[in-house]
């Protein structure tokens, strides 16, 4: 009998089986690594935002005379600087909008992206000295929105409060 080199039919078969397991369990290691990765950079370029929308507000609102919340559905925010400058918070699906206004025109106008799935609402609170201005952010629940809920987060800035007249400290 003689002896053949090579492989047989059955041996390639196989081989090219265990090859190509191979590579589909890389390509959905691979693609899960990168739905993650950009996952997490979505989730951290969000984050961002917040924090920068958050010093934006409190800015304003310290700088503002008076603040009021308008419309029926508590989506704008209204922040008085001076009798010709106000700025003006819009909340709209997925973000929030910022114009800056004197006597009526837009001179400047920003938008900052909230995070997704969260139901958002301007609050006024006026009981103490110094009005408080906030932004309640309540994440839905997982049938509304198909996501995990997070915990919710809150804005709070205080109005006026580079306002204030500095009290005089007496020798």
């Amino acid at each position: 009998m003689r002896k053949h080199a090579g492989f047989s039919l059955v041996e390639a078969l196989v081989a090219m089986t265990l090859a190509t397991t191979a590579m589909t369990i890389a390509v959905v290691t691979l693609t899960a690594v990168q739905r993650a990765d950009r996952d997490l950079r979505d989730q951290t370029m969000c984050d961002a935002e917040l924090h920068r929308f958050a010093l934006q507000l409190r800015a304003d609102a310290h700088q503002a005379l008076s603040a009021k919340i308008t419309n029926d559905s508590d989506n704008v925010l209204r922040l008085v600087l001076s009798g010709s400058e106000t700025i003006q918070y819009t909340l709209q699906a997925g973000h929030v909008q910022r114009d800056q206004r004197r006597d009526d025109k837009v001179i400047h106008h920003e938008t900052y992206r909230l995070p997704e799935s969260t139901a958002s609402q301007w609050r006024l609170n006026e009981n103490g000295t110094t009005p408080v201005v906030g932004l309640s952010l309540e994440p839905q629940t997982i049938e509304q929105s198909g996501h995990v809920a997070e915990h919710p987060e809150t804005i709070n800035a205080a109005v006026g409060l580079l306002n204030q007249p500095v009290a005089q400290v007496k020798s």
